[in-house]
């Protein structure tokens, strides 16, 4: 958390009433969903990359099958 900022202070920042969203959050008794952590990346000297690999979420694309082959101008995806 930001130096000198409260779990109030990033709750009032987040536009929630209590405290404990944030201490939820902290202890991973809840997951965020996208308009908190738009929220979490507004009121947090930190990007969202930052944020959500600081959360553990993987970042890297998931690995792909091989692009198609050409062939006599037609894609032909490989047999699987």
């Amino acid at each position: 958390m930001e130096a000198g900022m409260t779990p109030d202070d990033l709750a009032t920042r987040l536009g929630k009433r209590s405290k404990s969203i944030v201490y939820r959050l902290e202890n991973e008794d809840q997951e965020p969903d996208v308009a908190t952590i738009n929220a979490l990346v507004a009121a947090l000297p930190l990007s969202a990359e930052e944020l959500l690999r600081a959360m553990g979420v993987s970042l890297n694309p998931p690995a792909t099958e091989k692009p198609p082959e050409k062939s006599r101008g037609f894609f032909v995806w490989p047999a699987r």
